[in-house]
């Protein structure tokens, strides 16, 4: 197994890597992982990084590769909660939105009679209607 360093990209994330070789300005790598068993897997992607972009360290350093795992799975948390927070907001606004409109509703419609059908009130007798005549 070739030389292992880890990378701290420019947006926070780790990446471990095999090291192939450096250039003046890119280092040119095979992205590892760690498998089932806790043993270091290649991914089979070449990648390169510019030298002055990103954060290099020397070594696996599974350590780092771990902590930002952590920060992963907290941001998660704290976004669903946010996300659900926020349901709960928007639905708690919506329902006193919608009770200050029915109050309003409920008030025009004493202020403003609604006008009757005339046909609804006509008091005539039923025509007689034969079958077949």
């Amino acid at each position: 197994m070739e030389y292992q360093t880890a990378i701290v990209l420019k947006d926070g994330r780790v990446i471990i890597f095999e090291l192939e070789r450096t250039g003046t300005k890119y280092i040119h790598g095979v992205i590892v992982h760690k498998g089932d068993q806790d043993q270091v897997e290649r991914n089979y992607w070449t990648a390169k990084f510019a030298k002055s972009e990103h954060r290099f360290f020397d070594g696996a350093r599974w350590d780092l590769k771990a902590k930002y795992e952590e920060y992963v799975r907290a941001k998660r948390a704290f976004d669903d909660k946010r996300q659900e927070f926020s349901r709960d907001v928007d639905r708690e606004e919506h329902r006193k939105m919608w009770e200050i409109v029915n109050a309003k509703m409920t008030q025009w419609d004493l202020e403003n009679k609604e006008p009757k059908n005339p046909m609804l009130e006509l008091s005539m007798p039923l025509a007689e209607i034969k079958v077949g005549a």
